[in-house]
């Protein structure tokens, strides 16, 4: 990368005004965006030294878990929302998809073709790194204002002019600001983007990460990262450029992204206000209950794998796009109004609930796992979370500790045989054999089974593959958990792992509690499932029971 020394960097403090001049038109980064907060409210917020009649536009990905996005991964928890979009709209401002993904591929454009017809209207623009995707989006989309991405690097007079007899408008890459005989000589001003502020990407000689994206949306194997690590560049910050000195050579177009502000951050969450769910949702076909840790995300994963193949989604699953397609019950971050497929007619809306007073109808779906591995493994979801409450022991005698909690839900499912007009599977028996309850799921669903495809999904879903996925794109809504494995979502993947953990007293204690906690009808679901028989009694017919 060349150096420019900085030639058009700013003082920000000091020169801001500049910025308000309303000739400049502006589209800016939703990177910081959260789904409850009024779009209007962000842009205020994170861009206070613009106008925001001066915004013309908003960049970044929508709810909707396209393989096409680049640029950042796939984050749920900072998309935009269709009712921010549609706020956007009211005001006067479009929404600048960023599809700048390196690969196209047909049938992919195919599944995307409903995501892309929702947002097709004059104001609204799709950012493309590949050429052939923006191709295709000329040809049947028209309407949409189409820009080259600066993942181009289009860095040369001869890249731009030939970007420009495929695109609206074109992104310059940040680091060609400071170069003034590159950008004097620029046609068509009117269509070129310059960056008006930047991050990492100006200082950043290499570029990698935008390359693995593309990788980790597609599935592919993850063989690039931040460059730092082997190609060391003085760290320069948030950068501001000259815009009066860059509006004088003839551009008025600019993109910004937010600071870096946790003040910020904090002031928008303190103004989010709930959200309605989404009226237009199908009726759920089932919702599958279970108590924290007892192996839900792994079952919403494979079946979310399985619906991904047999429903030709072509969307990456991992643990921020999983919601979109098995949301939650409730409202919120994971909740159904995130559900981006009511469109595809054959397949069925799954919610997923914790809840303890959900409502059950016959042939819902009840999730058990033994009571020893669902308390160690709370525990260690308790510390992740920045709940305190003490060591181990400590944790199995509190009243809001998971053996009491999780002994009353048991009995809560097993009052009046509830339990029997459920499809009841348990975790220890996805782990004997993944494939066979994951078919036999799919028929209590009436869902086609697909030999092929459940195989697919079961190893799409094996833990090395949802550790992996977790370590990339994270866990929507949950702090990032650094190196300690321990604070993995995807922590050990074992039957019988709590046995690392607890004492034989430990041991001997909660089977006291258990044994005074449980009704008689919950211990004979757990015995008819199998589960648990040091803390339930007779062993024997433990072993022989199934869930059916």
């Amino acid at each position: 990368m060349e150096n420019y020394a900085g030639t058009n960097v700013i003082d920000f403090a000091a020169s801001h005004g500049m910025f308000r001049n309303p000739e400049y038109r502006f589209e800016v980064s939703s990177r910081k965006i959260v789904p409850a907060a009024d779009a209007i409210d962000y842009l205020k917020i994170y861009y206070p030294y613009l106008d925001v009649d001066q915004i013309d536009s908003v960049f970044g990905n929508a709810l909707y878990p396209s393989r096409f996005y680049g640029g950042r991964s796939y984050d749920l928890e900072h998309s935009l929302t269709e009712r921010q979009i549609a706020t956007l709209g009211e005001h006067g401002k479009g929404v600048s998809l960023t599809l700048t993904g390196h690969h196209f591929d047909e049938e992919v454009f195919r599944a995307n073709r409903h995501f892309l017809a929702s947002h097709h209207s004059r104001g609204n623009a799709i950012v493309c790194t590949n050429d052939e995707l923006a191709r295709r989006i000329r040809e049947e989309f028209p309407d949409y204002l189409l820009k080259a991405s600066l993942i181009k690097h289009l860095n040369t007079l001869e890249k731009v002019e030939r970007a420009l007899t495929l695109y609206d408008r074109v992104v310059i890459p940040m680091d060609k600001n400071d170069d003034d005989a590159f950008l004097e000589s620029l046609p068509e001003k009117h269509r070129i983007v310059l960056f008006a502020n930047a991050n990492c990407a100006y200082n950043c000689p290499a570029r990698t990460c935008y390359a693995a994206i593309s990788q980790v949306h597609w599935g592919n194997e993850y063989t690039k990262s931040c460059s730092k690590k082997w190609i060391p560049r003085p760290e320069v910050g948030h950068t501001f450029f000259d815009v009066d000195k860059l509006a004088g050579m003839g551009f008025h177009h600019f993109k910004m992204v937010p600071t870096n502000s946790s003040q910020a951050d904090m002031f928008l969450r303190s103004r989010v206000v709930k959200m309605p769910l989404q009226s237009e949702l199908p009726e759920p076909a089932v919702t599958l209950h279970s108590f924290p840790k007892c192996g839900r995300t792994w079952l919403r994963t494979l079946l979310a794998h399985y619906f991904n193949h047999r429903f030709s989604l072509h969307v990456p699953v991992d643990m921020q796009t999983l919601f979109t397609i098995i949301p939650n019950d409730h409202g919120g971050l994971k909740g159904r109004e995130h559900y981006q497929f009511a469109h595809i007619a054959d397949m069925p809306l799954l919610l997923a609930s914790h809840a303890v007073e959900a409502a059950c109808n016959d042939g819902d779906i009840l999730l058990l796992r033994s009571i020893p591995d669902v308390v160690v493994s709370d525990y260690f979801q308790q510390q992740k979370l920045g709940v305190k409450e003490g060591d181990m022991d400590r944790f199995i005698d509190a009243d809001n500790g998971s053996l009491m909690r999780y002994c009353r839900y048991l009995n809560r499912w097993a009052e009046q045989g509830a339990w029997k007009r459920m499809h009841l599977i348990t975790y220890e028996g996805l782990h004997r054999d993944t494939s066979g309850e994951l078919a036999r799921l799919l028929k209590h669903l009436n869902i086609p089974v697909e030999s092929a495809y459940v195989e697919a999904a079961v190893n799409d879903s094996s833990f090395e593959q949802m550790r992996k996925a977790e370590k990339v794109a994270g866990h929507a809504g949950m702090p990032k958990t650094g190196d300690n494995p321990e604070m993995m979502k995807v922590r050990k993947g074992k039957v019988g792992g709590y046995s690392d953990y607890l004492s034989a007293s430990q041991v001997d204690r909660m089977q006291v509690i258990a044994q005074n906690l449980l009704s008689d009808e919950a211990k004979a679901m757990l015995l008819r499932c199998g589960l648990n028989p040091a803390l339930i009694g007779d062993a024997t017919k433990a072993e022989q029971s199934t869930c059916s």
